[in-house]
């Protein structure tokens, strides 16, 4: 700064204690060297660097999960070509099961913890905590936090937190995308970054809340030039304001209004009303942002990189994932799909994609039916293995049906329906696929545990196929000797969502194979802990009832069928049970000593709870010696 001058020595000599001097900035030289060692002590143009630091933060985050990535994908190459498995854990694997009975434990769902959409595990909740940590050392650590006078600059607290705000953006962008670069380097899911994504943005309001609440207060402190007219000043940006500065009230509402609207009881409640809502806010966000920082040093540099980041996600999602408009793919072009009704409240859907279509167990896909709902599109399952589709293969979604578009298809198809297989033909668009595991398990376990609620049965079912399948080739590439599936539904006329697919798995015979039904609206009825409870079958079974008879006291008993619908799963070993599967037991029974076993689980949050912190709780026999190892993977329900 250059030396000021004046042509009154009177004003240019007075000591920095006269009014007259503050109102005179730099026109006083008293001033003038206060404002200038104010800079000195905490330089604005060094504020900008925060930015910088809170980008390293999540690169350095990334780029760790990145080598875990890597690292995991070479040893599992490793493990595939080994004849040996150590049969007892050591050091790294008790140790590992000292991380996962942490991590892997969930809290159960409330009002409050849905309210303010607090993550179901504990690892997010720790990682959330020490995100939230870092950020607040960022901002509180230094001071002053404010200037002894509004022109010797603005506030420190206010620069770095703002420039920490800009920085939150491009993270935010690449969370949000479901083709993103997060997931292309860690392998992780864009639906478990989606809780990150919201989080991210929370954290981002809080920091642009201390971006702009230091202006204000700053100016109402003042003694000689702040007060009720300079706050005004400071929050409208009027005239008096530097014509490089606007104001960032509007982006700073519209921020908030984003965080609002997408709490989980407004979103899961009016959810295609959000999304039209947020993709509109999140653009008008973005452009004043622009209009904010006026290109300010390096402001612009996040806003630009957030910009490629969300082109690079669109055009993949656009022209390699959403099949009518692949690359590969004659374009506009949708699939053929039927949709049938197969229970009271579930729709099956059969599409046949194009070739060169490809996807792995659990993944997911958006379907879109023009011609039901073309602005509608909704994230489902895969409810078979690709290598049980057949030829041509086909996938199979379920769809319960909810508010929304899951009943506005129900609704069509029983306006539509031919009288003889309540079904119909119409062709849908598909997006994806999405999701999944990032490490197969078939070349990493002994046994596979498989454990859905409900419809979580989409997930879950193709692991099953697919171990079956490849036990069956003459050269298998798996380990896995013995697959339990645990499959808890309200009614026994559930089997009909997968009849067919059912009847094919009676051929297994090359892998021991436990199937356990729990049918929870089952009630006893005599005094004798046998119970008999009649259903209504529907579809194919709309004219039988389905009687079973299950002995409580001895659950491991398989009953006689009475009916066609029954004997499809008992015919190969399966049992059928009374009531909600009692995880601690289902693992209790079902992981052997010396073995190393996988979990994979899908279904309500409060079944993903219970069974997440019965595996947690099962690390203990990995301490002791009892197993090698106890993984778990948990498929999102909805999100």
């Amino acid at each position: 700064m250059d030396m000021p001058m004046s042509s009154d020595p009177a004003v240019s000599n007075l000591p920095l204690s006269d009014p007259n001097c503050i109102k005179a900035e730099d026109v006083c030289i008293a001033y003038y060297a206060a404002a200038n060692a104010s800079q000195e002590a905490v330089s604005w143009s060094y504020q900008f660097k925060y930015g910088h630091w809170a980008t390293y933060y999540y690169v350095i985050i990334i780029g760790l999960l990145f080598l875990g990535y890597a690292f995991t994908t070479l040893t599992d190459n490793l493990i595939k070509n080994s004849s040996t498995a150590p049969r007892r854990p050591s050091i790294l694997r008790k140790l590992q099961a000292l991380g996962r009975s942490v991590f892997y434990r969930r809290i159960r769902v409330s009002w409050p913890t849905k309210l303010f959409d607090v993550p179901a595990d504990v690892g997010t909740i720790l990682f959330l905590l020490a995100t939230i940590v870092f950020f607040t050392a960022l901002v509180f650590a230094v001071k002053p936090y404010y200037r002894e006078q509004i022109g010797y600059g603005s506030p420190p607290i206010a620069i770095r937190s703002g420039l920490m705000a800009f920085a939150c953006v491009p993270i935010l962008v690449a969370l949000a995308g479901k083709a993103n670069i997060v997931t292309f380097f860690t392998g992780i899911s864009h639906e478990r970054l989606s809780v990150l994504h919201r989080w991210v943005s929370w954290i981002s309001f809080a920091l642009s809340l201390f971006h702009a609440l230091p202006f204000l207060v700053g100016s109402a402190r003042n003694p000689i030039v702040g007060g009720e007219a300079m706050v005004e000043a400071e929050f409208y940006m009027d005239k008096s304001s530097p014509p490089n500065e606007y104001s960032g009230v509007p982006p700073l509402a519209i921020l908030f209004g984003i965080c609002v609207l997408s709490l989980p009881y407004i979103r899961d409640r009016f959810y295609e009303s959000f999304y039209a809502a947020h993709i509109l806010l999140v653009i008008t966000y973005f452009g004043l942002l622009f209009w904010h920082s006026a290109n300010t040093m390096d402001s612009w540099s996040y806003l630009w990189a957030a910009l490629a980041i969300w082109v690079a996600s669109w055009l993949t999602r656009v022209f390699w994932k959403t099949q009518p408009l692949n690359i590969r793919n004659s374009w506009f072009d949708g699939n053929a799909a039927t949709v049938s009704i197969v229970s009271a409240d579930v729709t099956r859907i059969d599409v046949w994609p194009s070739d060169g279509f490809h996807w792995k167990p659990s993944q997911h896909v958006f379907l879109r039916f023009p011609d039901i709902a073309p602005l509608d599109n909704h994230p489902f399952t895969i409810a078979i293995a690709e290598s049980a589709s057949g030829s041509p293969c086909h996938l199979v979604f379920l769809a319960r049906a909810h508010a929304g578009f899951t009943r506005k298809l129900r609704s069509y198809v029983q306006a539509h329906y031919s009288t003889d297989d309540k079904k119909i033909i119409t062709s849908v668009w598909l997006d994806g696929p999405y999701g999944g595991m990032r490490r197969p398990p078939h070349n990493r376990y002994d046994t596979l545990i498989l454990v859905a609620g409900g419809t979580g049965i989409t997930a879950c079912f193709p692991w099953l196929q697919d171990t079956v399948a490849r036990a069956g080739k003459r050269e298998s590439d798996s380990r896995i000797k013995r697959v339990v599936l645990v499959w808890s539904m309200k009614r026994p006329d559930a089997i009909q969502w997968l009849a067919d697919e059912f009847d094919s798995l009676a051929a297994a015979n090359k892998i021991a194979l436990e199937i356990r039904l729990h049918i929870t609206e089952a009630e006893p009825l005599t005094d004798d802990g046998r119970f008999t409870q009649h259903y209504q079958a529907s579809s194919a079974e709309a004219t039988k009832v389905c009687e079973l008879n299950v002995d409580v006291a001895s659950p491991e008993k398989t009953p006689a069928p009475s009916s066609p619908l029954m004997h499809r799963v008992t015919t190969f070993g399966a049992t059928i049970h009374s009531g909600r599967p009692i995880m601690p037991t289902v693992l209790r029974d079902s992981v052997r000593q010396g073995e190393r076993t996988m979990v994979i689980g899908c279904g309500p949050a409060t079944f993903r709870a219970d069974l997440g912190n019965a595996v947690a709780a099962a690390q203990s026999r990995v301490f002791r010696g009892e197993i090698v190892e106890l993984a778990m993977h948990l498929e999102t329900f909805g999100w």
